[in-house]
């Protein structure tokens, strides 16, 4: 049988972080382990950018052209407001009522 020879592994060269993703919270892998990084400090960050996508979401959902539209259509039907039954700012809540505005009668 043949004689067994002990090699000497060679090390690895130290794995670093891409430079250009330091800035940036990297949810999925990049094929490489981040070894110096703290746990808890990125779980914290991920849970803080999915908040914020959270509420950017329900921003995003409450204020849409649609419903800005409507809050200024309610303010048209304040007797204080300078557009009070402005026509063009009341449609969004005739058509939301299926109501048809009398063009007549609004221009007096």
């Amino acid at each position: 049988m043949g004689q067994c020879r002990e090699t000497e592994r060679s090390q690895k060269r130290k794995r670093t972080v891409n430079k250009s993703l330091q800035e940036y919270l990297v949810e999925e892998t990049v094929g490489q382990q981040q070894g110096d990084t703290d746990e808890w400090d990125t779980e914290m960050q991920r849970l803080f950018y999915s908040t914020l996508d959270a509420v950017g979401e329900e921003i995003r959902k409450h204020f849409s052209e649609r419903n800005s539209e409507l809050m200024i259509a309610l303010q048209s039907l304040d007797p204080n407001s300078e557009t009070f039954l402005d026509v063009k700012d009341v449609k969004p809540i005739l058509t939301l009522s299926s109501t048809t505005a009398h063009w007549r009668l609004c221009q007096v």
